[in-house]
C-alpha cells in the first residue's frame, strides 16, 4: 500500500523529499531558465524583423489587389457596354 508521499509521486512525478513546494520551485526556475536562453539568443530574425517583411509584402499585397480590382471592374464595364 502507498502512503501519501509515494503516492503523490505516482501520481504526478512529485519527488516526496523535497514536496510539492519545491516541485513548483524546481519547475519555475527551469522555466525562468530557458526563458532567459531564449532571450539572449541572437540567432535568426528577430521579431521586428519578421514584422518589416510582413508590413512589405502586405503593402505590395494591397497595391496589387487595389489594382487587380481596377481592372476587373474596366472590364466588367466595357463587357456591359458591348452588350
Amino acid at each position: 500500500m502507498l502512503n501519501v508521499a509515494q503516492s503523490l509521486h505516482f501520481e504526478t512525478g512529485v519527488d516526496p523529499s523535497i514536496g510539492l513546494a519545491g516541485h513548483l520551485i524546481l519547475k519555475v526556475c527551469k522555466m525562468k531558465s530557458i526563458f532567459m536562453q531564449f532571450i539572449r539568443d541572437e540567432s535568426g530574425a528577430s521579431a521586428a524583423e519578421y514584422a518589416l517583411i510582413l508590413a512589405i509584402v502586405g503593402a505590395g499585397i494591397a497595391v496589387a489587389a487595389g489594382a487587380l480590382g481596377t481592372a476587373v471592374s474596366t472590364a466588367i464595364n466595357s463587357a456591359t457596354t458591348a452588350i
